[in-house]
């Protein structure tokens, strides 16, 4: 599974989600949610469905995440460990976060095992 987003100043922020064979897409004029001038973060999870919940997988389940931010930069985000902006949850172990610089710079983290 893969997920690419962009966001363009006075063009159009875009998000592509692709799974396999399929993929699906949708775009806005930045003029309505000006991203460009404020994204400055990341995160990405599998978790609960709103309310606090916690998306439960089965005992062999390891989610791997990778974000690259493509940003002209090559500089190393920063990790920043259990800053997570939602209550929802789900019952992997969250692993160390590892930050790359390069092209792109990115940072990596893995879930496994029952939490």
């Amino acid at each position: 599974m893969k997920i690419e987003a962009a966001a363009t100043n006075n063009g159009n922020d875009t998000m592509v989600f692709a799974s396999g064979s399929d993929a699906f897409s949708t775009s806005e004029p930045d003029n309505i949610t000006n991203l460009a001038t404020a994204w400055n973060a990341a995160e990405f999870n599998i978790l609960g469905d709103g309310g606090g919940t916690e998306a439960i997988f089965n005992k062999s389940t390891a989610i791997d995440v990778r974000i690259e931010a493509k940003d002209g930069s090559t500089e190393a985000p920063t990790c920043i460990d259990n800053a997570g902006t939602t209550a929802e949850t789900n019952n992997r172990t969250l692993g160390a976060c590892a930050a790359a610089a390069g092209a792109p710079p990115s940072i990596e983290f893995k879930e496994s095992g029952q939490s």
